[in-house]
């Protein structure tokens, strides 16, 4: 391959139309991942240890700026809001190990390309241009005339994410952070302290207020049940208890649920709370890739052997596919996030068929799904969280998995 000699004669507004010009004509070839490793290793071969600069990308128009107009702010005609220049060769190690490995690529391309991320090889007076492209998992190259664009796979995104945060991350607000873990370990211990108190015959709205007195915690009842809790009665005893097995069994008592933050605890319907402690998970995950997978039955018997190449959670995966259309994903997200896909328990069996996977950030979230059992297990961390799955919620997933795996047969229903 021959590189694109460094012209000095070119003007920096010349330069930048031709970046613009080489852009605009980047094309996607036909998704082969061992051919795009190939092409790149074959691109690569000219920069043994190149001097390397990263820019943080801003990937808007800026024309109407006055900085967004100067060819100084910009690598291959994408504003830059951050630079770092004679970056260590470790960098470029990491770099050049991703666009070698055709486990780094996909076969599907997506209609967008907008990048977050640069890099310049220089070697002498050629140079190689990377754009890559986060959120639309796919990296473009520049070499003088030559340039194409390749889909990443969730892997080679995930590791050019990693790249970008080592080189680009802001440091974290110490302050808040230590504010933060206060206030879920005083949550925490909240929840571990023994309370007793006894109920007869009490309105399910007056004994909240009670026990919210008694804890020292706002209790927060949702509005949609704020009437009927007034209404109902019941009785319970409990003592010495720890707060979370007390909730519990006042929960089980008035067919309500309970979740809590650092300040609150709510009271609603199982649904509701299902609903939103999923959401809560997900929240962490916006703009993530997402990837749907179909999993085998069986159950690892330890996290051992669950490696994330191969398996959900402790699932094997048999098929995993990207999942590319953005309506698709926000059907996902409804799907995970509605009350109305959640009902307050499930059958005792789990034998799941398929499932989810989200990363951002270094951290994963795995969905196994069982339509069978009516369960939805989620798996993040340490945090375990089981819900059980409503005919509605069951439908939307059932309808999904058709989408996302036509080819393949849809798992039985109950």
């Amino acid at each position: 391959m021959t590189a694109r000699p460094l012209s000095l004669a070119l003007g920096l507004a010349a330069a930048w139309a031709f970046a613009l010009a080489a852009n605009a004509a980047a094309e996607t070839p036909p998704g082969n991942a061992g051919k795009c490793a190939e092409r790149f290793a074959e691109l690569l071969k000219d920069y043994p240890a190149p001097a390397l600069t990263a820019y943080k990308l801003d990937g808007h128009n800026h024309d109407a700026d006055a900085k967004g107009k100067d060819a100084n702010f910009r690598f291959q005609g994408w504003l830059f809001v951050g630079r770092k220049t004679a970056v260590e060769q470790l960098v470029f190690k990491k770099a050049s190990a991703a666009l070698r490995s055709k486990t780094s690529f996909a076969a599907d391309a997506r209609n967008c390309f907008t990048p977050e991320f640069g890099l310049r090889l220089n070697n002498g007076e050629q140079e190689l241009h990377l754009l890559v492209g986060l959120r639309c998992q796919a990296v473009e190259f520049h070499a003088g005339r030559a340039t194409a664009r390749y889909p990443l796979s969730d892997l080679g995104a995930n590791a050019f994410r990693a790249l970008f945060d080592e080189l680009f991350a802001e440091k974290p607000d110490e302050k808040k952070e230590e504010k933060e873990d206060a206030d879920k370990a005083e949550a925490k211990k909240k929840l571990s302290r023994n309370v007793s108190f006894e109920f007869k015959d009490v309105p399910v709205g007056e004994a909240l207020k009670l026990l919210g007195s008694l804890i020292n915690a706002s209790v927060v009842v949702d509005p949609g049940i704020a009437e009927a809790v007034k209404k109902k009665s019941f009785s319970l005893k409990v003592t010495d208890l720890p707060l979370d097995r007390a909730l519990d069994h006042f929960c089980y008592k008035t067919d309500l649920a309970w979740d809590m933050d650092e300040r609150h605890i709510f009271i609603a319907e199982p649904p509701v709370i299902g609903a939103r402690k999923a959401t809560r998970l997900l929240v962490g995950f916006d703009d993530a890739p997402l990837v749907a997978c179909k999993v085998v039955a069986e159950e690892a018997p330890n996290e051992a052997d669950t490696p994330e190449a191969t398996h959900l959670a402790r699932w094997k995966i048999l098929v995993a596919r990207d999942v590319l259309e953005g309506m698709t994903v926000e059907e996902v997200r409804t799907a995970l996030t509605s009350a109305a896909s959640y009902k307050d328990m499930g059958a005792k069996c789990f034998d799941p068929g398929m499932g989810f996977r989200l990363k951002k950030d270094g951290q994963r979230l795995d969905i196994v799904i069982c339509l069978e059992c009516s369960w939805a297990y989620f798996f993040l961390d340490d945090q375990r969280l089981h819900l059980a799955l409503s005919e509605k919620g069951k439908e939307k997933v059932k309808a999904l998995y058709e989408k996302l795996f036509p080819a393949e047969d849809p798992p039985k229903k109950p």
